[in-house]
């Protein structure tokens, strides 16, 4: 059962620290997609291709759309949690584990919090299915403030 509280001094920090923070979006845009669409328009080299500039400045057109996206959806849920300051507490149950690539999510029982992307494999491999979480999570950004296994302090901390 989760109820809703509001958030601590610490917490709005916190929330505030990765609003800041997620413009990485664009430095990795630069760093990442830049060069990596350069390379892939030499697919546009192949026979019958488009040519080497339109098929890179497709690629590069491209990869912006999704950063853009990426970068105004996570800004919209962490203001979103500014405004309201709300966050999950509670105690929730694992029903299903899914790991797939480097995606690692627990599904539960809360009807507020119906998955939990863990980003840490240290961390998602300590969680069995049937076990019970205490958990601190922001309502909107689903931001993890603490996830305890018993007395076990898998995340804990608001940093």
């Amino acid at each position: 059962m989760l109820t809703a509280s509001k958030f601590n001094n610490e917490e709005v920090k916190t929330i505030e620290a990765n609003l800041k923070g997620s413009k990485i979006y664009f430095v990795l845009y630069f760093i990442l997609f830049t060069p990596l669409s350069l390379i892939l328009g030499l697919i546009g080299l192949a026979k019958k291709g488009f040519g080497y500039w339109p098929t890179a400045l497709g690629f590069l057109i491209s990869f912006l759309i999704i950063t853009v996206y990426l970068f105004i959806k996570e800004n919209i849920l962490y203001k979103r949690d500014l405004k309201n300051k709300l966050k999950y507490t509670g105690t929730i149950m694992v029903l299903k584990k899914s790991r797939k690539r480097n995606d690692c999510m627990i599904y539960t029982d809360a009807k507020e919090i119906k998955k939990i992307d863990v980003l840490f494999f240290n961390i998602f491999d300590q969680i069995e299915e049937g076990d019970y979480l205490d958990v601190e999570i922001a309502r909107s950004s689903k931001y993890v403030f603490k996830l305890n296994k018993g007395i076990l302090a898998l995340i804990n901390g608001h940093n």
